[in-house]
């Protein structure tokens, strides 16, 4: 009854096994003049080595690979149009798509982890740009993998706001200016029905892609609400469903009705990352419906804002690339029901079931199965 089963057999073997080849991918990843001139195997490699360590709980060195990456991009000139000029359509293809990605990792890992964000690199305009010539290479030499390069698109949409001046007020640093700055609850409010309004398009993205966009797509509504409730912008009568104290309970209902709709293997080829937006989501919904007020889902966002802040302008300064992204006209494209129920959903309709998730998701090896269940011991549901 003492012995290791067959499975934890198997499954030690195959830590092991991932152990080795990651210090192997190292190994090859170094040599005394890296980063001289790079290639975009050292960027993708990068990001392989980003996401081995996040999902280890790395972050420290998560943050470092991150980084890296960006910094072999920026060596490669991925973000300039002349860089493009003299390479093939298959060479240009995969350096886009590349850029994108690491565009959407960057800004995603930004709001997660106390991780800096290269405005330069990322402004709204340019990545526009670089997401319509990959549109073009696609359309006009038909691509097979269309599906993919449309998905990418959906993220791309998704974290288009995200720059320096969110970051700092996601992570309540814009109270400690002598003259605060902040988001102002128009932004929060026009990004919120942005993201709740019903997508749809002609190709959908593959299974996998599908969910990594919806679960994100409730999980930027999770943060915008958040946002919105630290700032005092919340209001039961407001107009805007959205902007409501309670609209954290219809964003946990809709992120399982997501959830439940989609195979585990394509929740779990995600890795941790996702189960952690999910914990985000329904911590957040649990908070909300307490007596001791609205408070930050994320461990690391405790500072609350005084009566006397309130006061502040609450605009973003000039040359911020969110306004842009605001009045881009793209609106959202996707055949999918993403839509405010009539009736606002109560904790017992979907706590038990974001539990099952959590315990399925690669057999509840993860660090959010046990805070989660802690937490429903301490729920009163009567």
């Amino acid at each position: 009854m003492m012995q290791k089963s067959h499975k934890e057999t198997r499954s030690s073997v195959h830590i092991e096994k991932a152990e080795w080849l990651l210090a192997e991918a190292v190994r090859l990843h170094s040599h005394a003049d890296f980063g001289e001139n790079p290639v975009l195997e050292h960027v993708l490699t990068s990001v392989f080595l980003f996401g081995c360590q996040f999902s280890k709980g790395n972050h420290h060195a998560t943050r470092f690979r991150l980084r890296e990456a960006i910094t072999l991009a920026e060596t490669m000139g991925l973000d300039d149009p002349q860089t493009y000029e003299n390479i093939s359509r298959d060479e240009k293809n995969r350096r886009l798509r590349t850029f994108l990605c690491l565009t959407v990792i960057h800004r995603v890992y930004a709001i997660q982890r106390d991780s800096p964000i290269n405005d330069y690199l990322l402004t709204s305009s340019r990545l526009h740009i670089v997401r319509t010539t990959l549109n073009q290479l696609s359309t006009n030499f038909g691509q097979p993998d269309e599906k993919v390069i449309a998905g990418l698109g959906y993220m791309v949409d998704l974290i288009d706001f995200v720059d320096s001046t969110f970051v700092k007020c996601w992570r309540n640093q814009c109270w400690n200016e002598a003259t605060p700055t902040h988001i102002s609850a128009k932004t929060v409010s026009t990004l919120l029905q942005r993201y709740t309004e019903p997508m749809s398009t002609r190709e959908s993205p593959n299974d996998a892609q599908r969910a990594d966009v919806l679960v994100t797509r409730h999980w930027i509504c999770h943060i915008l609400w958040d946002l919105g409730s630290r700032h005092g912008f919340l209001q039961a009568e407001n107009a805007v469903v959205q902007m409501r104290p309670d609209y954290a309970l219809t964003i946990a209902h809709d992120s399982i009705e997501t959830c439940e709709s989609l195979d585990m293997t394509s929740l779990e080829c995600h890795g941790v990352g996702l189960v952690e937006k999910l914990y985000d989501i329904v911590t957040s919904a649990i908070t909300a419906t307490q007596p001791t007020g609205f408070g930050p889902a994320m461990p690391h966002l405790s500072s609350a804002p005084g009566i006397q802040d309130r006061n502040a302008v609450l605009a973003w300064p000039v040359g911020s690339v969110i306004e842009p992204a605001l009045n881009q006209g793209e609106g959202s494209t996707w055949d999918e029901e993403i839509v405010c129920p009539k009736i606002t959903p109560c904790l017992a309709d979907f706590v038990n079931r974001f539990l099952v998730v959590f315990a399925s998701f690669r057999g509840g090896k993860h660090p959010y199965l046990r805070p989660y269940m802690r937490m429903l011991c301490d729920l009163d549901l009567v």
